[in-house]
């Protein structure tokens, strides 16, 4: 009797090491729903395991955009054309819309950037307005005209086209 006894307990303590996480209370716990785990969940909870996400390294073509600034130095009147698809267009579109602005005064393109920003400042040098353009990075085009303004020797110089981006955007 005493090695039945001995059996018994052996057997039963097998049984206790063989535990499996996924039954008794860990079951019934809503946050293993996700997983599988708990087969009390409808399925409307159920949702599927986290999955990878797989990047792949694709070169992707981009149409490059262009802007351009006109000027009349007759009416000293300046503008531009901005997110064009060829240059010519945004040259034509810049002279059309500074003529317009200045009465029909002849406008000639002072600067064109692809892909980039543009800005337009003015300084005065003795008696007389000087026109300095800059192009560059967003958020350099303006410093830049300032910086060309100084460099001319001109004094006073201040930005009177703020910068203008042509800069592609992927979706």
């Amino acid at each position: 009797m005493k090695k039945m006894i001995v059996i018994f307990l052996g057997l039963l303590s097998f049984n206790a090491y063989a535990y499996d996480a996924t039954r008794g209370a860990l079951q019934n716990d809503p946050t293993l729903c996700q997983y599988g785990y708990n087969p009390n969940c409808g399925s409307k909870n159920r949702s599927a395991p986290p999955t990878e996400i797989i990047y792949y390294n694709v070169d992707v073509k981009v149409p490059p955009l262009f802007a351009a600034l006109a000027f009349s130095s007759q009416a000293s009147h300046i503008a531009g054309a901005a997110n064009q698809d060829s240059l010519d267009m945004a040259k034509k579109k810049a002279i059309k819309k500074c003529q317009e602005g200045s009465h029909n005064t002849p406008c000639k393109v002072v600067i064109w950037v692809k892909n980039a920003c543009l800005a337009a400042a003015v300084g005065k040098i003795k008696e007389k307005y000087i026109l300095s353009t800059g192009g560059g990075d967003p958020g350099e085009a303006e410093e830049n005209a300032l910086q060309d303004c100084r460099k001319q020797g001109a004094k006073e110089c201040r930005i009177i086209q703020p910068e203008v981006c042509s800069i592609p955007e992927l979706n």
